[in-house]
């Protein structure tokens, strides 16, 4: 009986742009393995660089430094913890080699800029305030 219902409601639609049940509603088989898949993907990707928390530093310079040791440590997820994403992306470009410092700007308006020779080049970290602590915000690396 339910079955005619559905042929008569489908025949008497004429212009309906909604298709017949059958073919709406994929059969439940192919539907598991598809989000199993995607959620997977989805997930595994972003979990390394969203769940390291970050901790504010007491200095500019013990910031900079902290995100320059993890980075010859080769240390992603310790740089994670004082600088930024985009920050750990752009130094962990560079091949890791040995630093010195050249100090570091008196903070200005919750901000500071830090400078370091790295190689023949030079890197540039942009540090924050935050939390009343210190994290970077950007680097540039300079060869």
């Amino acid at each position: 009986m339910a079955a005619a219902a559905v042929t008569l409601v489908t025949a008497c639609g004429g212009g309906s742009s909604v298709p017949p049940p059958s073919s709406a509603v994929p059969p439940p088989s192919s539907v598991a393995p598809a989000r199993t898949t995607s959620t997977t993907s989805t997930t595994a990707a972003p979990a390394t660089t969203t769940t390291e928390a970050l901790t504010p530093q007491p200095s500019p310079d013990a910031a900079a430094k902290g995100l320059l040791n993890a980075w010859r440590r080769g240390d992603r997820v310790g740089a994670l913890h004082v600088a930024t994403t985009a920050a750990v992306d752009a130094l962990f470009a560079a091949p890791a080699e040995p630093y010195s410092d050249r100090g570091c700007q008196d903070p200005s308006s919750g901000n500071s800029a830090c400078a370091f020779g790295i190689g023949n080049g030079l890197a540039q970290l942009q540090t924050g305030s935050l939390a009343g602590g210190w994290i970077v915000q950007s680097v540039t690396v300079n060869p």
